[in-house]
């Protein structure tokens, strides 16, 4: 059924642009029209993929009027890293890439929820801790309110990120599975930070800070931690361990913050030892 539907979607550009078009006139059907978009993108190339971008986006303009950004940014986000995946044929150039615009999006204040004060407001109401950690900062001198308020579009910022690379990860599987079965398993297994990528991306978050730029920070975050589950999986697969424990590393690392740290750590330290070849080197 998956694959006719894919089949159907590529066969003609109208089938396309119209799943494309209603999908993203749903709340948060973004995700949707977003892959279709990025599975013409990765298949077919950009000229091809113009108007299913546009059947996608258009509809999202509409939302952004009324105060919603989020699916236009996403949109924006998806779209981005499929044509830096077609273009590059690397995962983590197009990783770096997108998170460079994530960083641009959420410094220019239009990932910022609406009425974000009364709802940092209302946090310190319910959260005693988010209230302590705001006086605090007060107490340093820091602009408390303004802060906070970028942190929410620092975190709005991060979920379209995550949501971004699992949609064009579900293009690509739709291409993989149609036209080079077990294709995207290898591909993405081999996702690593190269050491001068791995400068590359802490230079941009540190040249970003120097400049007062902090959202910059993101570009470290999400390549690390693509790089670390692909990792991950990768040492499961070379040791023939069940896929299970790779699984819940996943869950985890999206709700568990000290295994997102070991994850992140693990994928810095694999830019240089490149574990994956000295483990497989051994086996043989």
């Amino acid at each position: 059924m998956l694959t006719s539907f894919v089949n159907w979607i590529l066969a003609k550009r109208l089938n396309a642009v119209a799943v494309a078009l209603i999908a993203s006139i749903l709340p948060w059907g973004f995700w949707l029209s977003g892959a279709i978009a990025a599975l013409w993108t990765l298949r077919k190339g950009p000229t091809p993929a113009l108007p299913v971008m546009a059947g996608a986006v258009v509809p999202t303009l509409v939302w952004a009027v009324q105060g919603n950004t989020m699916p236009l940014c996403g949109l924006v986000l998806i779209i981005v890293m499929s044509l830096l995946l077609r273009v590059t044929v690397s995962w983590s150039r197009a990783l770096i890439g997108t998170s460079v615009v994530a960083a641009l999006l959420i410094q220019s204040g239009i990932l910022i929820p609406r009425h974000a004060d009364q709802l940092l407001e209302q946090m310190q109401r319910q959260s005693p801790e988010v209230k302590a950690m705001m006086a605090s900062y007060a107490e340093q001198g820091l602009n408390a309110q303004m802060l906070g308020v970028l942190v929410m579009g620092v975190l709005s910022g991060l979920v379209l990120l995550i949501v971004a690379f699992g949609v064009t990860l579900l293009a690509r599987y739709w291409q993989a599975r149609l036209f080079n079965p077990g294709g995207l398993r290898e591909e993405f297994l081999q996702l690593r930070l190269t050491p001068l990528e791995l400068l590359v991306v802490f230079g941009i978050a540190l040249f970003g800070m120097m400049l007062g730029i902090f959202s910059t920070m993101v570009v470290v975050w999400l390549p690390l931690m693509a790089a670390g589950i692909a990792l991950v999986h990768g040492v499961v697969d070379l040791k023939g361990i069940n896929g299970l424990w790779a699984a819940i590393i996943d869950i985890l690392v999206l709700v568990a913050w000290p295994v997102t740290l070991i994850v992140l750590l693990l994928a810095l330290i694999d830019s240089f030892a490149n574990i994956r070849a000295r483990l497989a080197s051994n086996n043989h």
